[in-house]
């Protein structure tokens, strides 16, 4: 488990109290594309169907060009679409449903609204979404990785 977090651990600062939720952003974001370089069937839960066969690369791309990441997976739905002779319309479960998230167009959008931010983009909402819903897998991975054990709030007498 060590070798998943190294970078992670390597690069926290020296206060750190190692926990994950307590890592800047970016590391966040480092545990979670490390975490899914390791454990690659990972990613299919949080992406469709129609993006399963070049997952490691949309991970790379949803970490590397946040920014152009609806962009260019739309990009890849209308090939997709072409290639298998698919409608997006009508086959949303294809195209837009992954089994983490449900609709994950519906779910960055609804994200969002709720949180009152029209500047942050859908790779970044995306993010934050993967980011919430394996925060607790990677919270105690993280721990495991530095031989540590989480307390859960309890205390040991």
């Amino acid at each position: 488990m060590k070798d998943i977090f190294e970078n992670v651990i390597a690069q926290a600062p020296a206060d750190w109290d190692n926990d994950l939720m307590s890592l800047s952003d970016e590391l966040k974001d480092l545990a979670v594309f490390s975490w899914f370089q390791a454990k690659p069937s990972w990613i299919e839960d949080f992406l469709p169907e129609a993006l399963h066969d070049l997952k490691k690369t949309w991970i790379r791309v949803l970490y590397e060009d946040t920014e152009n990441f609806e962009k260019i997976i739309n990009y890849w739905r209308d090939v997709y679409s072409v290639k298998h002779d698919i409608t997006v319309e009508g086959n949303e479960d294809v195209f837009n449903h992954c089994a983490a998230l449900g609709d994950f167009q519906t779910v960055c959008a609804n994200a969002v609204d709720f949180i009152s931010n029209e500047r942050i983009g859908f790779g970044d909402m995306y993010k934050e979404l993967i980011y919430l819903e394996l925060e607790a897998t990677l919270r105690d991975k993280l721990f495991e990785a530095q031989g540590l054990e989480e307390s859960h709030g309890c205390d040991v007498i």
